[in-house]
């Protein structure tokens, strides 16, 4: 596996697990209860890693044309 594709995973894993904090501390904030199911976090974590992933690899993490 390519340096490019594990550093767009990492960010597309940093991105998820930053998702699920942010909507667990919304529903914290708006005194909904908090409990996520783990079939619920797991989805986020693969919709976002199957997206951010290929976004990061092709914009962020794109060789120079140096």
């Amino acid at each position: 596996m390519s340096r490019r594709w594990k550093n767009s995973l990492l960010l597309a894993v940093a991105i998820a697990f930053a998702e699920i904090a942010v909507f667990k501390g919304y529903l914290a904030l708006t005194g909904r209860p908090s409990d996520l199911p783990i079939i619920t976090s797991v989805l986020f974590v693969i919709m976002t890693i199957g997206i951010c992933a290929p976004l990061a690899y092709f914009t962020l993490f794109r060789k120079s044309d140096d």
